[in-house]
């Protein structure tokens, strides 16, 4: 497929709270299956957002590694920029790393198809990676799967640091999600998330560490649950509590103590009418 380049103000591709007068370069609509599908609901992270467009545009060669805890957004930022952008994008999560240091370096990538047949990287190929740590190994005892990666490899993509959205802008997500919800309940359930996630991340001052996070997915999961299930409410079902247990708390079925400890958070939060509209 032969696209073509057009060049976009940041306000055109990234919405109008961005400058009319900066431009970046990126494809002309197309049919193309791989142009990700933007997100309604996504907020874009200004830092981030400056940085992915230098990369993009200055970036040469180098790869883009984005690092930061589960759920906050780093897939989605690399969806929402190359959807905005109209860039074809392709993932793929490999199990091990093969033949990755040619393509690293805008070198033809060798595959065995019935022989050595080089593939030659197209205009304008690039590489973006996520993980949850900055190829250091896992700093924080959450990510058993993350290994630490060798130094040569490394050395060669820029590295950006994701981290969850501020409440503000978790409060515009979840506004946007789930428009009926009230806004007392939404800034309580930010407030839990962010309880949690100290937790999981070491950062709380509480010396009881939780073995699970919520991510901003999860969050929003929980609000629409919530509304979701209003109606059903009744002296033994809490809607919020309810509502929680099927966005985030059987995951850790069989961890009595953990549900516990989150139900804590959000009775501190919400108090005895936790399950209360307003």
């Amino acid at each position: 497929m032969k696209l073509k380049h057009k060049t976009y103000s940041l306000a055109e591709a990234f919405g109008p709270g961005f400058p009319t007068g900066l431009s970046v370069t990126g494809y002309e609509p197309s049919n193309c299956r791989f142009v990700p599908r933007l997100e309604l609901s996504y907020r874009w992270d200004r830092t981030l957002l400056r940085d992915l467009v230098v990369w993009w545009e200055h970036g040469g060669c180098d790869p883009v590694h984005l690092f930061g805890p589960t759920g906050s957004g780093k897939s989605s930022a690399l969806r929402n920029f190359c959807g905005a952008l109209k860039i074809p994008m392709y993932e793929h999560r490999p199990h091990r790393p093969i033949a990755r240091h040619q393509s690293l370096q805008g070198q033809p990538l060798c595959m065995h198809l019935g022989g050595l047949d080089p593939v030659d990287p197209a205009p304008g190929f690039r590489i973006a990676m996520t993980g949850n740590s900055a190829m250091s190994g896992d700093m924080v005892g959450g990510y058993v799967s993350v290994r630490q990666q060798d130094s040569a490899f490394a050395d060669r993509p820029w590295f950006l640091k994701v981290s969850y959205p501020e409440p503000a802008v978790e409060e515009e997500i979840l506004s946007a999600a789930v428009p009926d919800l009230s806004p007392p309940v939404r800034t309580k359930m930010i407030e839990v998330a962010n309880d949690i996630r100290a937790a999981y991340m070491g950062t709380s001052s509480s010396d009881a560490a939780l073995p699970i996070t919520m991510s901003t997915r999860s969050l929003r999961r929980w609000a629409n649950l919530t509304h979701l299930f209003h109606g059903a409410r009744t002296a033994s079902l809490n809607p919020i509590a309810y509502a929680l247990d099927r966005a985030l708390l059987y995951r850790v079925d069989g961890q009595p103590e953990v549900r516990r400890a989150v139900l804590e958070l959000v009775q501190g939060k919400f108090g005895d009418a936790h399950g209360a509209f307003t």
